[in-house]
């Protein structure tokens, strides 16, 4: 289950190494339960989450937690919650001056742990930014790592927080050692989804919560009579009631709805990575094929654009509010020479347009994966350098994390003066910074 989480690292490095494959992948022998005609196949168990809890496994939860907690129904057994008042048990996201003080610098209070030696922040939203934006309602999507109280690496609990800027903490989700739920929090559609795969049970839980908590979906899957070569689905997005899980041991995308009860497989077997999700469906890069299409919740797979040979094309971002996908494509001989483009999204057919040639004189160097809000779109161009481009001028700002700063490797959040960037420490990130763009240096 471990790796589920790292995929989408590994795909990065495979376009660094110029190491994309564009012929098709041979499709292996799964399941036919899977591998059928995209027909939907309802689920064999539901939970229904306004009943109340089967039975009581016990607290178990760990100290540094604040406020009450509510079990999810069905994993009683297993360490896991959601917080029953989510601003009670996680304080919305503060900012200090940097160290030392620094005109347009601040850094994240993080107030759960004290611990400077250890990862205490995650962007957890899996293949998409942990910055989502719909209907002018912007969110954070994060996880919290809690280290033992008396310093130590073996974490004793974690909380992805789902927070509504400038309201605060919406949804919280906690988890105590030894983490066998083995849940991913995902946000889409204005509902949290839970995907838990706990350990030792051929089943996967599926939740969707409202952020206002007073409706809520589920259903089980059992994966067992599937044929899935692995311990769980894959990696889950959602938006609403309909998930998205992509396998990673053999090219397998899943849809489930939790609402509708239904499960089926994709009989088109291919890798789809970074994908964006809206109501009708969902964007992503066909990774073997080096296409971007758009798969419907149906099932339908559109192609909508290949880049010319010699280039290879990831990590498209999507603005719902303004309908607009942005991506980039990067020479396979040369990666610091990347290309941003722009287009109406649309399901049918993309219109590219050409908003900014990158060129970092490097041919090992990349670009980050960008983070777009409306006009503007931020990508790294170094571990400590952003650039912020106005979609519409293609005008470019340049800011840095100061030292001694280390800088992350990819913004995190961008609006209309700041940008945020994670500040890596010893063995991971350990808070966030917030730098101001606005007035910083135009690049040509």
């Amino acid at each position: 289950m471990t790796d589920r989480l790292v995929r989408p690292a590994l795909v990065l490095a495979s376009l660094a190494l110029g190491a994309c494959d564009s012929s098709p992948q041979a499709s292996p022998t799964v399941d036919a339960a899977v591998s059928d005609t995209g027909a939907p196949k309802k689920d064999a168990g539901f939970i229904d989450l306004d009943g109340g809890p089967i039975f009581d496994a016990g607290d178990g939860i760990p100290a540094p937690f604040q406020g009450a907690w509510d079990r999810l129904p069905g994993l009683e057994k297993f360490p896991i919650w959601k917080a029953h008042d989510p601003q009670a048990s996680a304080s919305p996201i503060r900012w200090k001056p940097c160290t030392p003080v620094i005109a347009g610098c601040e850094e994240m209070v993080v107030d759960w742990s004290s611990d400077a030696y250890v990862t205490l922040i995650q962007a957890y939203s899996n293949e998409s930014n942990p910055f989502y934006k719909e209907g002018g309602r912007s969110y954070f999507i994060y996880q919290r790592l809690f280290p033992p109280p008396g310093g130590g690496v073996a974490y004793v609990g974690k909380q992805t927080v789902v927070e509504e800027i400038g309201v605060g903490p919406r949804f919280v989700l906690g988890e105590a050692a030894p983490f066998s739920a083995v849940p991913v929090a995902t946000f889409g559609g204005g509902v949290v989804g839970v995907s838990s795969h706990p350990q030792g049970v051929r089943k996967s839980y599926e939740y969707a919560f409202n952020v206002d908590q007073k409706t809520s979906e589920s259903a089980v899957w059992d994966l067992a009579p599937l044929g899935i070569p692995e311990d769980d689905l894959g990696i889950p997005l959602n938006y609403g009631a309909h998930f998205s899980h992509s396998s990673g041991t053999v090219p397998l995308t899943v849809l489930t709805d939790v609402r509708a009860k239904t499960i089926f497989g994709l009989t088109e077997r291919r890798d789809w990575f970074v994908q964006q999700v809206r109501g009708d469906g969902l964007f992503a890069v066909n990774q073997s094929m080096n296409r971007l299409d758009f798969i419907d919740w149906a099932g339908k797979v559109t192609g909508l654009h290949t880049p010319p040979a010699g280039w290879n094309l990831y990590e498209p971002k999507l603005d719902r509010d303004s309908n607009t996908l942005v991506w980039f494509e990067t020479r396979t001989d040369n990666l610091g020479r990347s290309d941003l483009f722009a287009s109406p999204a649309n399901a049918t057919v993309l219109t590219p347009r050409l908003v900014r040639a990158v060129d970092l004189g490097d041919k090992a160097r990349y670009v980050s994966s960008p983070v777009i809000n409306g006009d503007l779109v931020a990508y790294n161009v170094s571990k400590t350098e952003v650039h912020v481009v106005r979609l519409s001028t293609g005008e470019t700002r340049t800011v840095a994390s100061p030292a001694p700063y280390r800088g992350g490797e990819g913004p995190w959040y961008v609006d209309d003066e700041y940008v945020w960037e994670p500040e890596l420490g010893g063995s991971g990130v350990v808070s966030m910074l917030r730098l101001r763009w606005k007035d910083a240096p135009i690049v040509p």
